[in-house]
């Protein structure tokens, strides 16, 4: 019995990897002082195949050597994005050498269709699609229809695979030209033909893109779609999605076409079936749970729930593998903020000394995010250290909201003052918050969050290795887990008692005094409360002031992602950011901000009134600093540079 994936060898490859073993034996085996050696190795792949083809007395005109020509040139055509000319010359000569092997056919059905569906891959890898799909119809109508005239069940057995792989190659050409009803024809006759063996994940992700327009039409047609599978599928849809590695897009996308299609329970039965069948020690259960916790809250506005889960997945004794311990360390981090973001929420709105008192003590023993580390070597995870610090300006004692104070200040100062670079950004994140809530001192707050993106010392740049991460709609791109803190510099200026307890503006905005965001400029003396949306800052541009894309600085590549839209990625000022000072990890941009500042006005008109996110993110009064400040030029050769003001880093 002829065994077809074994005839295909890769749809006709088999010829390609014999002339490419033998262009390396002419290499290896001549002398390099031979000559026409140099000449040789510099030829284009036409004629380096063709010196072979002469060298070993290959049949040039046989039809398998054609179309290992084509498909090899096709190969090589595919990696030559940056030389376009080449690139085309390359397909054109591999769709020459392909056509020319289909009309050099010896009938021999198996081998025919591999040679055809050779020349539609080099078509559809051209972008010439609609080629591509002809020669991926006759292809199939090739392809012995067993199904139809009752043949055994071996028979089918050796001609299904044949026919879902054409459809699917097919289904992509489809997507590619955005012909995405005829896509999804192919990919469900694909899944008619795969019977009871659901199709591979990645296959059945494809088909989810197919969805990505952020609309109403597409959300109900990605959730019929998934309603349309079966159990097996949409697991190995799931599975792909969470097993090791959390695809957040896809992951976000789904939970708002759920949310927005008032179906979210729907999902979170389908998540919870599969958890359910889970060790407790995968990394794919601890994934699971993390988006269930998040569909429950913030999604549904279930607090219980949100907050139970995330108790649960933090406890989870969960094992993964070296290769993604660090991105579930950040996914630990990021639930253990969203945790504590619970308790503060639920400090707020309680006016029960008692309960407050217990969501304090809650807060403090929240189990570290990393397993082997300290939470002072953690500094991410020091945002849960602010908000307990803001729990304890309103309930004191006051000599514990003053000590807890100087260790954030102290924590810092040692990530900035350490040997290692990449946290930096979450260093000035969190001095940021600090500055902000004490007196006199939100000029040096902006200063620190418009610095996030910044390399401020290229001495040590590149020297320390960061820790690899999860794909993730990260607040702070960089990782921030398990970083090497070398002790504070003794020398570092204190906090004055009176710059702790002074400054009230903060926390009272928090708790029902009306917020405003942070001025643009330093303010002298403190200004009334007013009207949350009132005093929304406002872009001024003075003549000293740089355009952010002429900017002359020396910034890391990577960027954060707004917590709005999940869409905006924001990286060396591209955009001005607003971040917020309660939150664990909150960024704006500046649309998303704009749109929060109108949705918690305590009064809006019928003409202003606007919808409520379909992912809840801050509270009605809280306060945000925005970045860059004013005048911002970046840090160049560890400079800080605004306005007319030049400073070392260390200054």
């Amino acid at each position: 019995m002829v065994d077809t994936r074994k005839v295909q060898i890769r749809q006709g490859r088999a010829i390609s990897c014999k002339l490419i073993l033998l262009c390396d034996v002419i290499s290896n085996d001549v002398q390099s002082d031979a000559p026409g050696v140099k000449e040789l190795k510099e030829l284009e792949p036409l004629d380096y195949m063709n010196a072979v083809i002469m060298r070993y007395y290959i049949p040039p005109a046989d039809y398998k050597t054609l179309r290992a020509i084509g498909g090899t040139l096709s190969d090589y055509g595919s990696t030559t994005w940056d030389e376009p000319d080449r690139r085309e010359a390359l397909f054109t000569e591999a769709t020459l050498h392909l056509k020319r092997a289909v009309e050099c056919m010896r009938k021999d059905v198996l081998e025919d269709i591999a040679t055809i569906r050779l020349l539609a891959s080099a078509y559809r890898r051209c972008d010439k699609m609609l080629d591509a799909i002809k020669y991926y119809d006759d292809s199939y109508n090739m392809v012995p229809n067993h199904d139809a005239d009752g043949s055994a069940k071996e028979d089918l057995e050796q001609t299904n695979p044949i026919r879902v792989e054409i459809l699917l190659e097919k289904a992509s050409a489809y997507s590619a030209i955005g012909q995405v009803d005829e896509a999804l024809h192919a990919y469900n006759e694909a899944r008619r033909l795969q019977g009871e063996k659901p199709l591979a994940g990645t296959i059945l992700d494809d088909i989810t893109r197919l969805f990505l327009n952020d609309d109403d039409i597409d959300r109900r047609r990605l959730m019929e779609i998934l309603k349309s599978w079966t159990e097996k599928e949409r697991n190995s849809f799931f599975t792909y999605n969470f097993e090791d590695y959390v695809f957040e897009r896809t992951v976000k996308r789904m939970q708002k076409a759920a949310f927005l299609c008032n179906e979210t329970g729907l999902l979170i039965g389908w998540l919870t079936s599969l958890a359910n069948t889970l060790p407790p020690q995968s990394l794919h259960l601890f994934n699971m749970q993390g988006a269930i916790a998040e569909l429950y809250y913030p999604m549904l506005g279930d607090i219980e729930n949100g907050k139970t889960l995330r108790q649960e997945l933090l406890a989870l004794p969960t094992k993964p593998s070296l290769a993604y311990e660090d991105s579930m360390n950040e996914a630990r981090t990021r639930h253990r903020m969203d945790l504590a973001d619970i308790l503060f929420y639920e400090f707020q709105m309680t006016a029960d000394p008692t309960k407050k008192e217990a969501l304090m003590d809650t807060l403090r023993d929240l189990p570290s995010a990393h397993e082997h580390d300290d939470d002072n070597k953690n500094f991410r995870g020091s945002h849960v250290d602010m908000l307990r610090a803001n729990m304890l300006r309103l309930m004191g004692p006051a000599k514990e909201y003053e000590s807890y104070m100087k260790e954030l200040f102290k924590k810092c100062v040692a990530g900035l003052e350490d040997s290692i670079s990449w946290n930096d950004s979450s260093s000035l994140r969190l001095l940021a918050k600090v500055l902000a809530s004490l007196d006199s001192l939100e000029s040096d707050s902006r200063i620190a969050i418009s610095a996030q993106f910044s390399i401020l010392d290229l001495a040590i740049y590149g020297q320390d290795l960061e820790p690899e991460q999860s794909e993730m709609p990260s607040n702070e791109s960089d990782t921030e887990a398990g970083a090497e803190q070398e002790s504070v510099n003794e020398k570092s200026e204190p906090l004055n008692e009176s710059n702790v307890l002074q400054n009230d503006s903060l926390m009272d905005k928090a708790h029902g005094v009306e917020s405003k965001d942070l001025p643009e400029e330093p303010i002298e003396e403190k200004q009334g409360p007013t009207e949350l949306g009132e005093q929304d800052v406002t872009e001024t541009h003075s003549d000293n002031e740089t355009e952010t894309d002429e900017l002359d600085e020396d910034v890391f590549p990577e960027g954060l992602a707004c917590n709005g839209s999940y869409e905006t990625s924001i990286s060396s000022w591209t955009q001005p950011i607003y971040y917020c000072l309660i939150c664990p990890n909150c960024d704006l941009c500046e649309d998303c901000h704009s749109k929060r500042v109108q949705q918690t006005k305590r009064v809006q008109s019928t003409e202003e009134k606007t919808e409520e996110p379909w992912l809840s993110f801050c509270g009605a009064n809280y306060c945000y600093i925005k970045g860059p400040m004013k005048g911002w030029k970046g840090v160049k050769d560890s400079i800080v540079q605004y306005g007319e003001t030049e400073i070392t880093v260390t200054e």
